[in-house]
């Protein structure tokens, strides 16, 4: 069934959307500028308290709301961050900290940046410019070893000292030096090193998996990175050796999938690197192992990895497909087809996001609202600000 949302495209209606988009912009931007970081020393210091002094708080308060639209945790914070492992980041008059789900402030606010919980640890910053970790009662771990260190991914976590990069463990140990001017995570126990201006991929050990290079390098999934040397792409499996390629474009991989362009061919891989369907027109992801065959430069239809057409009917641009849904673009508004490929949302949304948590993230008239997974409007338009659901609830936003 068609569900029709009620956002009419008539010039009048377009103009209200666009005031209310200049103006949820405007202050955004505003509220930009609580994130920034800004130098300061030990808590009680002058430095924090001139940090404090020039804080100003955007025009919104944060709270939590459920699946239905209805505040479990009270709109009281001046900004937050999504619940990961439980708890949730928190502002208050510019210091952070952490909630639960309960919205019991469980670990102080007492930081001037903080990341969010992975696996029972977070990083946080004080106001002495000094990074540690700590866990999900607020207890140190140990102190960052340089000046910078980011968030832990799994068992590792990169760190910085005089602008070089290295990676250390969950004791604070540096298994890697820092000694690279940039690294990112690959494969497990394996990273993408910049060393100067050339690249490769080093393990634990800091020894050259894929030499360092010109080339550029990317994870693919499915145990493969995608080297790329000038116009060419290939794949290269974790111990450096290439399996496939060259193309002259390769994607990564999506639930096991993954398209590439040879000459004037586009052909959908499996995990093999076997062919599994081939075309003369362009093929970009569609998410969960479809994809978009575009018919010309401005519409396409998707198909499934071995060619079958999921839709009949064309559309101007595509979001990800994800928990059985995909936003759909035809003139210029969003609707929403199933996983049949069949329209439960008429193309009427002037702005909408990807299904996830079971919740479809979009903007109407007076704000943020939700809907379902079958494109009913769960959440009417509301909030001024909104974020997708995480662990059950999502951030929304009032005006004080």
């Amino acid at each position: 069934m068609i569900v029709n949302v009620n956002v009419k495209r008539a010039d009048r209606k377009k103009r209200q959307v666009f005031l209310f988009f200049i103006f949820i912009l405007t202050l955004t931007i505003l509220s930009c500028k609580n994130e920034n970081t800004k130098a300061g020393d030990a808590p009680g210091s002058s430095q924090e308290a001139a940090w404090l002094e020039d804080y100003s708080p955007s025009p919104f308060v944060w709270g939590y709301i459920d699946t239905m639209g209805s505040f479990v945790i009270n709109p009281l914070f001046d900004d937050t961050r999504d619940f990961s492992n439980g708890l949730a980041a928190v502002n208050l008059n510019g210091k952070w900290g952490y909630i639960n789900k309960q919205g019991k402030l469980v670990i102080s606010n007492l930081y001037m940046t903080c990341g969010d919980f992975s696996e029972n640890i977070a990083v946080v910053q004080g106001f002495d410019k000094k990074y540690h970790y700590i866990d999900s009662t607020g207890k140190k771990i140990f102190d960052c070893p340089g000046e910078e260190c980011a968030s832990f991914v799994g068992e590792f976590a990169v760190f910085a000292v005089n602008e070089s990069f290295g990676v250390i463990d969950k004791k604070g140990n540096a298994v890697v030096p820092p000694r690279f001017r940039d690294l990112k995570f690959g494969a497990p126990g394996q990273f993408i090193a910049k060393i100067g201006t050339q690249e490769g991929v080093i393990g634990l050990q800091a020894n050259w998996i894929i030499e360092a290079g010109s080339h550029s390098i990317k994870l693919a999934g499915e145990g493969y990175y995608i080297v790329k040397d000038g116009q060419q792409s290939s794949y290269f499996d974790t111990k450096g050796k290439r399996v496939a390629g060259p193309y002259n474009t390769a994607g990564v991989f999506e639930h096991g999938y993954a398209a590439v362009k040879k000459d004037n061919k586009y052909e959908v891989l499996d995990k093999t690197m076997k062919t599994i369907y081939a075309t003369s027109k362009k093929l970009t992801s569609a998410g969960s192992g479809l994809w978009i065959e575009w018919q010309n430069d401005t519409t396409g239809l998707i198909i499934y990895n071995d060619g079958r057409y999921l839709t009949k009917k064309p559309y101007a641009a595509f979001l990800k497909f994800a928990e059985g849904t995909i936003g759909v673009m035809q003139g210029e508004s969003w609707g929403y087809l199933d996983s049949n490929g069949a329209e439960m949302v008429s193309p009427s949304l002037p702005l909408a996001w990807d299904c996830i948590g079971g919740r479809i993230r979009f903007i109407g008239q007076s704000g943020y609202g939700f809907l379902d997974r079958e494109g009913k409007v769960k959440i009417i338009p509301k909030f001024p600000e909104a974020r997708d659901f995480k662990e059950g609830l999502a951030r929304a936003a009032i005006f004080r």
